[in-house]
């Protein structure tokens, strides 16, 4: 660890000693013991014997703090995590769209290093290998889990940095919300939403569209999108839900080379995808058994026109065997590829896998965690993936741990055979990560802290080619080692006011791009009757657009405000981006956004 990491590590530890000390004793502190959590929908345990770092994000805040996407919400709520976000109204597709998104250094340029899951399975592109926030939306979303850290034990590839799982809202409920909102640079956008419940059924859909006019010329966003789902309960242990969805949406892209004439760099993509998962909840068995698919078109202004599709089985159970004791295990499969009319070969891949996790706690003050999986690809690939951890409860309200992770990504169809860059002999990226920590219960609040280090190996990047052409080549060729500290303080300041502090300290190694050194994040929540109100900023230091430390990109401070006015049915809110109207840059040449607004207004009947 270097100096300057140790010194911030001082400070801290100096600065949340003093909280901890000033709480009156009296005071009722937010008990570990009292709450279970379903970790990224795989398996269920107590919050207080979770041996690494994990974060819950409701719905209510992702609507408060978010625009156009719930990737925004994790940027905001997680300290190491930073998302190449240079556009309003959508991401689109490309290496610097895709929402990139990076946890505690690891991402990647599209982001295939961070596992993006719905409802507990992976979501990703069938060509290129990246999620698709897009068409995810905000509607019908209960919460999102963040994990931190190489996950690949439980859920499998791609988690080389961490995980982000999309929870869906059930569909057993009786609601109806409508909502329209309009701002900068011609931003408008509307949604319907509907559930209905009805006996031991429920069914709901939601239509909403969203487009602009983009900061920058030809930078415009246009998206539709249709979501159902259906919930049948069928008794006290069995549930069948269905989910689908169609997003088609367009957008231009002034990020992209090769528009000398001043044409546009146009995006037409059109997804579908959809899942049916049956839920199991019984006194000593509980889990779930899902089949899922993902599917879409792309066309491109240069005339690339690509077709890909995902097809996944999977099941996970967890067996309660008594106050001690709970194991949980699954399998998944997964068949993924496509074609584009470069060669209008298709390209088909497959990988199945294996994984138990045991949860043992032989005192009720000591959690023991052991787990593994074992992965085969048909790129006659081999994969094991172990980990271990441990936390420690030495007293009511504080959760100390550590644990020894592990992840692994398999090379994308784009980078084994779709390009002249390709080669056809990568094998998997993989990385192993350390952390110790601890999470302290504050009077409507928490300290959280940790330390981490990764080492990656075999990452895949272009390298010379030295029997060109092409004159680059994809080659497993980087390996690094990463340290860093976060750390998160969230207090109750008055009965209606809320302050939270957070930081991120990273020594990222050769993997500079889009992995600031630092980053200091702060947000002052206030709820006033029906007056709320939010205030969060963001200061970003040390970043580059090129690894290796290339492309720096100067320090910028965000400051952005939510404000909402909740009448009976009725909610009239404003969120205000970039206030200072800051001039700044994530990617060289290309301004982000400044100053720019939305005003809306809800209407929403629940049960």
């Amino acid at each position: 660890m270097t100096p300057h990491l140790r010194r911030l590590a001082l400070l801290t530890l100096l600065l949340t000693v003093p909280l901890i000390a000033q709480q009156d004793p009296d005071t009722p502190h937010y008990r570990l013991q009292d709450s279970v959590v379903v970790v990224a929908s795989r398996y269920a345990a107590p919050i207080w014997s979770e041996t690494n770092a994990l974060t819950v994000i409701p719905a209510a805040d992702i609507e408060r703090i978010a625009d156009h996407s719930l990737l925004e919400a994790v940027q905001w709520e997680i300290p190491s995590a930073f998302l190449a976000d240079t556009r309003i109204g959508g991401f689109g597709i490309g290496t610097a769209g895709t929402g990139m998104l990076s946890l505690r250094g690891q991402g990647g340029r599209p982001n295939t290093g961070v596992a993006v899951m719905i409802d507990g399975h992976p979501d990703f592109m069938g060509i290129f290998g990246h999620p698709l926030p897009d068409v995810y939306g905000m509607d019908n979303v209960e919460r999102v889990d963040i994990l931190l850290g190489p996950a690949s034990t439980i859920f499998g590839g791609g988690a080389l940095g961490g995980v982000v799982n999309i929870v869906s809202r059930s569909a057993m409920r009786n609601s109806f919300r409508i909502s329209a909102e309009g701002g900068s640079w011609g931003t408008y956008a509307s949604s319907l939403s509907v559930s209905r419940a009805f006996g031991a059924h429920g069914v709901q859909l939601t239509v909403a569209h969203s487009s602009t006019d983009g900061h920058l010329p030809q930078s415009d966003f246009r998206t539709t999108r249709v979501q159902a789902g259906w919930d049948w309960r069928m008794n006290s242990t069995w549930q069948i839900s269905l989910r689908g969805r169609y997003v088609p949406y367009t957008f231009d892209d002034p990020t992209r080379n090769g528009d000398p004439a001043g044409l546009g760099t146009y995006g037409d993509i059109r997804r579908g995808m959809g899942q049916i998962v049956l839920r199991n909840d019984g006194a000593a068995v509980s889990g779930s058994t899902q089949a899922h698919f993902n599917a879409g078109h792309h066309e491109f202004f240069d005339g690339f026109v690509s077709d890909d599709q995902t097809l996944g089985l999977s099941t996970y159970q967890q067996w309660r065997a008594g106050e001690q004791l709970s194991v949980a295990a699954g399998g998944d499969l997964l068949r993924y590829g496509g074609s584009a009319n470069l060669n209008n070969i298709e390209n088909v891949l497959t990988t199945a896998g294996a994984y138990a996790v045991a949860m043992y706690s032989p005192t009720a003050r000591l959690h023991l965690r052991g787990g593994l999986r074992w992965q085969h690809h048909s790129l006659d690939l081999s994969t094991v993936a172990p980990t271990f951890g441990a936390s420690v409860v030495p007293f009511a309200g504080l959760r100390v741990y550590v644990n020894y992770q592990s992840g692994f990504r398999h090379p994308t169809l784009r980078e084994l055979s779709l390009f002249p860059s390709s080669n056809p002999d990568l094998t998997e990226e993989r990385s192993t990560g350390y952390e110790a920590g601890c999470e302290y219960g504050l009077p409507g609040g928490f300290i959280r802290f940790a330390a981490y280090r990764t080492h990656a190996v075999d990452m895949i990047t272009t390298v010379a080619n030295p029997s060109p052409p092409p004159p680059v080549r994809f080659q497993n060729a980087v390996e690094a080692e990463q340290w860093g500290m976060e750390a998160t303080v969230r207090w109750r300041l008055l009965p209606f006011l809320h302050a939270q502090l957070a930081w991120n300290s990273l020594d990222p190694d050769g993997l500079t791009a889009f992995n600031p050194a630092q980053q200091f994040k702060y947000m002052i929540l206030a709820d006033a009757g029906s007056v709320h109100l939010a205030v969060a900023g963001q200061y970003v230091h040390d970043l580059f657009a090129g690894d290796n430390h290339t492309l720096h990109m100067p320090d910028y401070h965000l400051l952005d405000l939510s404000a909402s006015w909740q009448l009976p049915a009725i909610e009239v809110y404003l969120k205000a981006r970039n206030v200072l109207d800051r001039s700044y840059a994530i990617l060289p040449g290309y301004e982000a956004p400044g100053a720019h607004y939305l005003l809306g207004l809800r209407y929403a009947l629940e049960d």
